[in-house]
């Protein structure tokens, strides 16, 4: 899949065409779900989600929101993380890539490791069939570190 344009008006005229060449319907529900996850890098989980939308449509139904993130998902368009689809965040960045996570604010950076591939890691072997890799690196981000400094002191 080509990835679209970093606009965010360039990236929902990109959902869009894909929307059309797959048969698809462009509505606005689905237009506006996209916008609110691809407006940010904070990886926003699915009420976030529902509440930016509800500001532009007030009529939106949760429902609608979570069925709308599942298809987009399923499409391709956008990509989950977390282990439980119920904790599920969301993220525009479709490459591969991985996550820094603050395990005091629940911030989330994207980060990138150039050839990291399963060759570094053991145990994989008969475990099945692997379809991506995919790190979280937990810690405390520096806007936590530097409230708890400030604190400290």
């Amino acid at each position: 899949m080509n990835e679209p344009c970093e606009s965010p008006n360039g990236r929902l005229d990109w959902l869009k065409s894909r929307l059309q060449q797959a048969g698809h319907k462009a509505t606005h529900q689905r237009l506006e779900v996209f916008r609110e996850v691809i407006q940010t890098d904070a990886h926003p989980d699915a009420e976030t989600v529902f509440l930016g939308v509800r500001e532009r449509i007030p009529t939106i139904s949760r429902n609608t929101v979570y069925q709308t993130l599942q298809f987009l998902v399923d499409q391709g368009y956008i990509a989950p993380f977390g282990i439980h689809q119920a904790s599920h965040r969301y993220d525009r960045n479709t490459m591969p890539h991985h996550h820094l996570v603050c395990v005091c604010c629940g911030k989330v950076s994207d980060c990138t490791q150039s050839g990291l591939n399963l060759s570094h890691f053991a145990g994989f072997e008969n475990w099945g069939r692997i379809d991506a890799l995919h790190l979280e690196l937990r810690g405390i981000c520096s806007d936590c570190l530097s409230k708890q400094e400030i604190a400290s002191s």
